[in-house]
C-alpha cells in the first residue's frame, strides 16, 4: 500500500484486491486500492518512442521490414512464375513448398549456433546478403543447366532457411534492452510495424506484375532483400549480442 492510502478502521481487504489481473501485484497502487491504468493509445505511442531511441532494436526492426516485404514479394510472385511462366504443374509447386518448409525449419534450428559462433550483425547482414544469389536461381533455372524444378526447389530451401536465420538471429534483443513493463509495449510496436508491411509489399508487387510482367518484380524481391543488411551493417550496437 502506497504512503498515504488511508484505511478506514475496521475495514477488511479482499485476498488480492491490490492486483490487476496479470501483474500479479508487483506494481504499486493507488490511494483506491486500484491500479492506476496507463491508456492503450499513450502506452502504444511510448512503444514507438522507445523503439525509435533505442539503434539496436530500431536497426533489426528496418531489417525485418524489409526482410517480411521481400518475402511477400516472393510469395505474390512465384506462383505466378512458376505455373504460369513456367508452365509447370501444381503438384510441382506443392513440392516447392515442401522444400521451403524443411529450409525454413533447419534455418530456425541452426539460428542460434550460427549466431552464438559469427555474431549477431555478421548473421543477419549475411543472412540477407546471400539470399540474393539464392533468390536469383529462380530468375536463372531456364538458363541453368538440368531441370528447372530442382533450381527452384534449392532456392525455395536455401530462401526460407535465411529468412528463418534472420527471423530467429536476434529474438534475444528486446528482451535485453527493454525494461521488462515495457515489453509487450514495445513489443506490439514493433509487430505493428514488421507485420503492416506485408500486405503492402504484397499489394505493389501484384499491381507491378500486373503491369509490368515478372522480371521486374523479381528484382524489387532482390532489392528489398539485399537492402535488410543496411541498418544491420551500420548499426554497431548490435556487437554486444551473439
Amino acid at each position: 500500500r502506497e504512503p498515504g492510502a488511508e484505511r478506514e478502521p475496521g475495514a477488511e481487504r479482499e485476498p488480492g484486491a491490490d492486483r490487476q489481473p496479470g501483474n500479479s501485484g508487483l506494481a504499486g497502487t493507488g490511494a483506491d486500492g486500484h491500479q492506476p491504468q496507463v491508456r492503450p493509445r499513450r502506452a502504444g505511442r511510448e512503444g514507438f518512442a522507445i523503439l525509435r531511441k533505442s539503434p539496436a532494436l530500431r536497426a533489426l526492426t528496418l531489417s525485418a521490414c524489409l526482410t517480411n516485404a521481400a518475402a511477400m514479394v516472393g510469395n505474390t510472385i512465384l506462383p505466378v512464375y512458376v505455373l504460369r511462366d513456367l508452365s509447370l504443374p501444381p503438384a510441382a509447386y506443392a513440392v516447392l513448398g515442401a522444400f521451403g518448409a524443411v529450409g525454413a525449419v533447419l534455418g530456425a534450428a541452426a539460428a542460434p549456433s550460427i549466431s552464438s559462433r559469427l555474431g549477431l550483425r555478421v548473421s543477419r547482414a549475411g543472412a540477407a546478403v546471400l539470399s540474393v544469389p539464392a533468390i536469383l536461381l529462380a530468375v536463372a533455372c531456364t538458363r541453368l543447366p538440368g531441370p528447372e524444378l530442382v533450381w527452384l526447389g534449392l532456392e525455395f530451401l536455401l530462401w526460407a532457411f535465411l529468412v528463418a536465420v534472420a527471423g530467429v538471429a536476434g529474438s534475444e534483443v528486446l528482451p535485453g534492452t527493454v525494461p521488462p513493463d515495457r515489453l509487450a509495449t514495445v513489443g506490439a510496436a514493433q509487430r505493428t510495424l514488421t507485420l503492416g508491411v506485408m500486405p503492402v509489399a504484397a499489394l505493389a508487387a501484384g499491381l507491378l506484375g500486373a503491369t509490368a510482367g515478372t522480371p521486374p518484380v523479381f528484382w524489387l524481391w532482390v532489392l528489398l532483400a539485399a537492402a535488410a543488411a543496411v541498418p544491420i551493417v551500420g548499426t554497431r550496437s548490435l556487437d554486444r549480442f551473439r
